[in-house]
């Protein structure tokens, strides 16, 4: 068993490794894995040994090659559901069996859950219903993987008020269990997203599923005022003034520039001669 569970998980670690292309080995692989999901009896005591672990850890690998090659493998994804499809048709199947496809489908995601398992939610549930009557603890298994999966696609389906003989009348032994957990858990979060969705769509948002960031990244952008309608701030002028200097009244007098000097008596009136420019000046000319 444990060997088991470590082989399964060494092929999802090379599938999730993006270093490998296991394309060519996909249709080997599958009838491996496929027969840990829906195998009759994968361990010796399958009352004491977790062969449900083991039927999980499938369905994940199982749900991982469809995704993965479900765009280059021809119609990888609805051979793997027309195989799990038989396991609900076949009376002879055991409710472990039953149980790893139903979790495989449920890997797969809520458009084959809702087109799939949910048809089949009346029949499999006259199947849990009699498994609780001789094994409480298998039946309770397959009844939480239903009601906990099926739940939120129930909600979008049936509209408030939440009444347990509709339930009933529509998925039959489960529709008491699926009423309950409707109600009291998915009803309220339901609403509150319905509510978001509508603020959103008047916020002229167009894509519902963005993160919250994004979101309101685009309610401010969406609140932005347009280049036409921003107009331009008056500027106020500026009147150009000239600032005379005034005197000041503490500021003291300058004294009087003194007059050049008079030339001496007897020297004639004749004045000096300027002194030539540098350019004409002579070294013999320097005593």
């Amino acid at each position: 068993m444990s060997s088991l569970v470590a082989l399964v998980k060494m092929v999802k670690a090379l599938l999730s490794n993006k270093n490998l292309n296991l394309e060519k080995y996909i249709h080997k692989l599958l009838p491996a894995i496929l027969s840990v999901v829906v195998g009759k009896q994968l361990c010796a005591r399958p009352d004491q040994e977790n062969h449900w672990s083991l039927r999980e850890v499938g369905a994940q690998v199982l749900a991982q090659i469809c995704k993965s090659f479900g765009a280059t493998t021809a119609a990888v994804q609805s051979r793997v559901t027309k195989l799990l499809s038989q396991v609900f048709s076949d009376d002879s199947s055991s409710l472990p069996q039953r149980y790893g496809a139903m979790v495989t489908l449920c890997e797969l995601g809520t458009d084959v859950c809702k087109n799939i398992l949910l048809p089949q939610l009346k029949h499999e549930g006259e199947i849990v219903r009699k498994a609780i009557e001789t094994d409480k603890a298998t039946g309770e298994k397959v009844q939480q993987l239903l009601v906990q999966h099926l739940g939120p696609i129930v909600v979008t389906l049936q509209s408030p008020p939440d009444v347990v003989d509709v339930y009933r009348r529509d998925y039959g032994f489960l529709g008491t269990a699926l009423c309950e957990h409707v109600s009291t858990k998915l009803r309220a979060s339901h609403a509150k997203a319905q509510q978001r969705i509508q603020l959103q769509k008047k916020a002229g948002i167009r894509n519902w599923q963005t993160p919250l960031g994004e979101q309101v990244k685009q309610i401010q952008e969406k609140q932005k005022p347009t280049p036409t309608q921003q107009q331009p701030k008056a500027q106020p002028q500026q009147q150009s003034r000239t600032i005379t200097p005034q005197p000041s009244t503490n500021q003291k007098p300058l004294p009087p520039m003194p007059s050049a000097p008079k030339p001496a008596a007897g020297t004639g009136s004749t004045a000096a001669k300027p002194s030539a420019p540098l350019s004409t000046i002579n070294l013999s000319d320097i005593t």
